[in-house]
């Protein structure tokens, strides 16, 4: 056992309430030895066995309490190859006082969070020092901006590459095939220029490459590089030794460069739009908030707020950032944060949680906000989305590998090729052809747009079919899916109430007296119930007046009067408060229809119990025929909500679900995806909440609705842009017709590339005096191109089957 003492500072901690509420969180870690906080100034001392519980998990758990930590960050950028990153994060994780380090390796940077109560911020950076990593300090802004524009720049370039290299192909296949374009006599010295300009547009292809070379780890770039250059510099060398020598083979290299360029291009268009997204949401924020200063509110940017300020909200504000109720009272729309579709009452003698997104629908609240900038829930998960465009799919890289172990064997052939030919008796030239021939066909081009390609087009095809796709991987790990879960509210279901029953208990009042009454008791009230009442006392033409009183209260219900008639509306505890008899058989009633996953409101009027509202959550009406197509695959189908389990029963009864899990935190459904990863059983999950977003970013596939929260559709993988659910069904369908295109693709790239070798090294040259020359080799590996895109286009006749689009994700 490692006992280590931590000091921390709490924000948000003002009185005993708070602190109880953060033991309690505190309680259910293992290794926590002894917790001692400070219900004046939120300082806290905590002791645990650093063996068995660590500093992030111990601040996690002070954010389930909806409070938070003070913390400094620092953002470094260092010299980090992909694979070295867990042992970074790993190492810096360990130092004492860091909650947490993520090291990039698109921006190639690390972002450390740490506790400066425990170590400063020199004494990290000289700790980084002892690790032996060099780093350099710089705003996350800063590296941000750089990385969208570098990617900007690169797409023109690669573009240019594709559009340059295309045009030498086409220019000397239709010189050598058909008609001598112009300048045709001095086509060495303008396909050197052409070259030369594609090859330094590819310069990051062809450095990567090597410098994967020479650390003897070759890649896909590295077979490119090799090919397109060496092509490239025997040409050169034929070219100033034999001035106006047209045995030359420039557009080889230049097209190389420029069908990979291709396949590079395409990736990067499937990530800026995923990046844009991003940018848009990150923009829709709310950008301003009231901060209490000296008791008087001022206006004030959201960067300008700090954990520990108090900040101010209005009924159907939006509340801004982060905290817990200080003052005043109301009911908090959480429902994209719970998945129910009620309202939460929030008040500050329980110093309840508060979250950025949910909006205050009546009442007056101030907040002592608790998390800001980089720490919220929102800049997580928008991190993990950009960090998620680069991630490649497994069958791109295991060609990868395949590439990488194919590299050797080129390069060995190649030099064995020439050395036999040098030994036969040929001469130096012929010699070199031969070897030249070998490096060009062998060119892996075909293999690096095999699976781009037909992943690009299977997302344009899913664009027009209601879906976006957000990493490159989404095709194959969609038939990995074994499980499917679903959030009830807002996913299966509409998320609204509706009113499906009204039941009369009086004998002196008609159907249509009772519903004048409810109409105008409840023209006031913004309740979803109360919205849900009113959609039907409009469709039916109900006239309503003017309630004579008002009294909305919390929790409770509506007491008003209408006409000099006492008109009470909500639950059965208001009723009996009020003293209101109500028999026991209607009581057993009611307690049936709730145990059915109904809501009931129970209505008296001039103190004399006269029915009851029955209403319900509506099913969406393609839930049932989706669930259906998804139990035929042989999928499990299963409800994750933090909805009540009567109202959970239902739903998955009238759908025939698999199973059904009720009453859960974000945290629990995440744990719920966890467990069944464990046991290797991957798991798609579908939802529409905040509340669901850290179920979507643990899924194997992440899925978000139309409806979605932005953050839900920021942490899935899949968005479903179209109004149906079956657009879901439709991703099942086209995700196994891209992959079996992918594989078609990399299966006939490699076939013909081990085909065309022996005839490159020369197999037919001795009986049939066949040779091929370097330029048909190229032409040979492009004509392998094409055949890739012409089988990969086929793809576009599920576009006959698409779905309109009816929405576009905002």
């Amino acid at each position: 056992m490692r006992v280590v003492k931590e000091k921390l500072r709490i924000i948000g901690v003002d009185c005993p309430a708070c602190v109880y509420s953060i033991n309690k969180e505190l309680s259910r870690l293992k290794g926590i030895i002894k917790v001692d906080i400070s219900a004046v100034d939120g300082t806290a001392i905590i002791e645990y066995d650093v063996d068995v519980v660590g500093l992030r998990e111990i601040a996690d758990a002070i954010r389930r309490a909806g409070y938070d930590v003070e913390k400094n960050h620092l953002t470094l950028t260092l010299p980090i190859d992909e694979e070295a990153i867990p042992q970074v994060e790993e190492r810096i994780s360990g130092l004492r006082g860091v909650f947490l380090c993520r090291a990039s390796p698109v921006t190639k940077t690390a972002k450390i969070s740490f506790n400066p109560y425990s170590i400063s911020r020199e004494e990290l950076l000289s700790e980084l020092r002892r690790l032996g990593l060099s780093y350099e300090e710089v705003s996350a802004e800063k590296i941000k901006t750089e990385l969208e524009e570098k990617e900007e720049r690169k797409q023109l370039w690669v573009l240019i590459a594709f559009a340059l290299g295309l045009f030498a192909v086409v220019y000397h296949s239709v010189g050598m095939l058909y008609k001598h374009p112009p300048l045709w006599e001095y086509r060495g010295e303008l396909l050197f220029a052409v070259a030369t300009v594609v090859l330094a547009l590819s310069r990051d292809t062809v450095t990567n490459g090597f410098k994967s070379l020479f650390k003897l780890t070759p890649t896909m770039e590295s077979l490119i590089a090799l090919s397109a250059t060496s092509t490239y510099l025997i040409s050169l060398v034929v070219l100033a030794s034999r001035p106006g020598s047209q045995e030359v083979f420039f557009e080889a290299s230049a097209g190389v460069l420029g069908f990979v360029g291709l396949g590079k291009y395409l990736e990067a268009r499937i990530k800026s739009r995923a990046l844009s997204l991003i940018k848009t949401f990150e923009e829709s924020q709310v950008s301003q908030a009231r901060l209490i200063i000296n008791n008087e509110a001022r206006q004030v940017s959201v960067s300008e707020v700090r954990p520990g300020d108090v900040i101010e909200v209005k009924a159907g504000e939006v509340i801004p950032l982060d905290g817990v109720v200080v003052k005043g009272w109301g009911y908090v729309d959480e429902s994209m944060l719970t998945g129910e579709s009620r309202p939460v009452y929030k008040s500050e003698e329980r110093r309840d949680p508060v979250y950025a997104g949910s909006t205050l629908i009546n009442g007056y609240i101030r907040v002592r906000v608790t998390r800001t900038g980089e720490d919220t829930v929102l800049s997580r998960i928008i991190e993990a989305v950009r960090e998620a465009q680069y991630i490649k799919p497994r069958y791109q890289m295991l060609a990868d590998r395949l590439v990488g172990r194919l590299t050797w064997g080129v390069i060995a052939l190649s030099i064995g090729t020439f050395t036999y030919w040098l030994l036969a008796g040929e001469t130096l030239f012929k010699s070199t052809i031969f070897m030249a021939s070998v490096l060009a066909i062998t060119c892996p081009c075909p293999l690096g747009i095999a699976i781009p390609l037909a992943t690009s087009l299977g997302t344009y095809i899913s664009i027009k079919k209601g879906l976006v796709m957000k990493r490159g991987d989404v095709f194959e790990r969609i038939l990995e899916v074994r499980r499917v879960y679903f959030d009830k509210t807002g996913t299966l279901t509409t998320g609204s109430p509706v009113l499906e029953d009204i039941v009369i208990k009086s004998n002196e009042l008609s159907r249509e007296e009772l519903m004048m009454l409810v109409c105008s008791a409840e023209r006031r009230s913004e309740h979803p119930l109360s919205r849900a009442v009113m959609s039907i006392c409009e469709s039916t033409g109900m006239i309503t007046v003017e309630p004579e009183r008002y009294d909305n209260l919390q929790g409770l219900g509506i007491v008003s009067v209408i006409n000099s008639h006492q008109v009470v509306i909500g639950t059965e505890r208001l009723i009996e408060n009020m003293g209101i008899a109500v028999s026991d058989e209607d009581k057993e009633e009611i307690a049936e229809l709730s145990g059915r996953g109904y809501t009931v409101s129970l209505v008296a009027v001039d103190n004399t119990y006269a029915g009851y509202l029955v209403f319900r959550d509506k099913i969406r009406e393609d839930s049932r025929e989706l669930i259906e197509y998804l139990r035929r695959k042989g999928l499990v189908t299963g409800i994750l909500t933090g909805d009540r389990w009567e109202h959970a029963r239902l739903i998955s009864r009238e759908l025939s679900v698999d199973e059904v899990h009720a009453e859960l935190t974000p945290e629990e459904k995440a744990d719920i995806i966890e467990e069944k990863a464990r046991s290797n059983e991957k798991v798609m999950y579908i939802g529409d909440g905040i509340n669901d977003a850290i179920a979507i970013s643990k899924a194997h596939v992440g899925v978000a609705v139309s409806n979605a929260s932005d953050i839900a559709k920021q942490a899935g993988d899949v968005v479903v842009t179209s109004a149906s659910l079956l657009s879901i069904k439709e991703l099942f369908e086209l995700s196994k017709a891209v992959m079996n295109k992918a594989k078609t693709n990399l299966a006939w790239a490699f076939i013909y590339n081990l085909t065309l070798i022996p005839i490159a090294m020369g197999a037919l040259y001795k009986p049939l005096g066949v040779m091929l020359m370097p330029e048909q080799a190229a032409i040979a590996m492009i004509l392998s191109d094409i055949s890739v895109v012409l089988n990969s286009t086929t793809l576009l006749k599920h576009l006959g089957r698409a779905h309109e689009k009816k929405e576009s994700l905002t």
